[in-house]
């Protein structure tokens, strides 16, 4: 099926205000089912999260944790300020991180559904593939707690929509800066989204220039965050994350993958890895098989692989949207390739894959077959949406 991106008009400008009304409202409801110790007071519980150095490091500008920003650069700069304007205005600690929470992962699924527009999917496939992304596991495990991976998620969206934009029409170099500067400052391995986007739209030299200009931007921010921020440190040179690096085993790819295809979508059965010394469970998927939650997770990983095959046939054979699809290709097999490496709970990384699941699925709508992927994606919708709440739930 061919169509080709139109540009967005008053139609959509409805429907992304639907998407941010709706997923913030939801998200924030979400956030308010945690046990506000869990979110304020522990880390490692939630699938080895820092969800207390995280709701710190936004509510307290003196806080150790912000020494994380070598690996978020930015992430204090971005969520303390408008964490502490709530504050003044007399909300809570943990309401104002609620708020701000809800609002980054409302920010998400808007550039979640303006990327799959500009895939050229028509609104309501759009609108079906940002559902479904949206009742992911992913999406409903990270985007209502406190954590670092949904401005990580909505800096892959940005870079993977700029790339599709750049199909249609050549892009003005700011906006590679600023969408190069965002993947960084979000999270430092999605700068590859960033620097991958900006070199399918433009020669080397340029994209040298425009790199080395939103790497600048960034380290002159961080220069402004570790004003406000002492303990900040910056984010060249450490080398703690080399702690975290694990051989690539048999065991580890299979857990790996089954992270990255399927538990992202669809939750398994969520385990315990152990508990804390007062007694909270250490919750874990890394071990779980696909569709390990009984009888609605079986149907949703076998609904979901078909979707996503199909998307994959589409993404080879599709004659158009060449440099969105290298981006998203390489940038794929380099989240892939890091967390076979990094990360001992990979679902912690959940969200980083998620754009990248759903663009893919979302490009089956391209195709010849649209009409089965889209009945495909309308089952898995309810089912996948009732497994991953109930084990959000559990």
């Amino acid at each position: 099926m061919k169509h080709a991106f139109q540009g967005f008009d008053g139609k959509d400008a409805i429907l992304v205000s639907l998407f941010a009304i709706v997923s913030g409202v939801v998200f924030y409801m979400m956030y308010g089912l945690h046990d506000e110790t869990l979110v304020s007071s522990i880390n490692d519980v939630w699938f080895q999260s820092d969800l207390k150095r995280v709701f710190e490091n936004m509510t307290d500008r003196h806080a150790r944790g912000h020494y994380r920003v070598k690996v978020h650069p930015l992430h204090s700069l971005f969520t303390f300020p408008p964490t502490l304007a709530l504050r003044k205005l007399g909300v809570t600690p943990f309401k104002a991180v609620q708020i701000v929470t809800a609002s980054i992962a409302s920010g998400y699924v808007v550039a979640m559904f303006l990327l799959l527009r500009a895939l050229g999917c028509i609104r309501f496939d759009a609108v079906v593939f940002s559902v479904l992304g949206s009742v992911s596991s992913a999406a409903l495990f990270w985007l209502s707690v406190p954590e670092c991976y949904a401005l990580g998620a909505t800096s892959i969206a940005v870079g993977l929509l700029l790339a599709a934009l750049a199909s249609e029409k050549k892009q003005a170099g700011w906006k590679y800066v600023a969408a190069s500067a965002f993947s960084l400052s979000a999270t430092v391995t999605n700068w590859m989204t960033g620097i991958l986007s900006t070199f399918v739209g433009n020669h080397w030299k340029r994209t040298v220039v425009l790199t080395v200009l939103a790497l600048s931007t960034v380290a002159l921010l961080w220069g402004l965050e570790k004003h406000f921020f002492p303990n900040a440190v910056f984010f060249i040179g450490d080398r703690e994350e080399g702690r975290y690096l694990f051989s690539p085993t048999f065991g580890r790819v299979v857990e790996v993958f089954n992270t990255f295809v399927f538990h992202t979508i669809v939750s398994p059965a969520v385990t315990m890895a152990g508990t804390t010394q007062t007694g909270w469970p250490l919750l874990s998927m890394q071990s779980s098989w696909p569709g390990s939650s009984g009888l609605l997770g079986q149907i949703g990983v076998i609904v979901w692989s078909p979707l996503l095959a199909i998307g994959i046939w589409a993404f080879f054979t599709l004659k158009t949207l060449a440099g969105l699809r290298i981006v998203l290709g390489l940038t794929v097999l380099g989240q892939l390739g890091l967390h076979l490496l990094y990360g001992s709970e990979t679902f912690l990384y959940a969200l980083h894959f998620l754009p990248l699941l759903v663009t893919v699925a979302a490009l089956s709508t391209r195709s010849h077959l649209r009409i089965p992927a889209l009945a495909l994606a309308l089952v898995l919708i309810p089912v996948a949406g009732m497994n991953n709440w109930w084990q959000f739930n559990a």
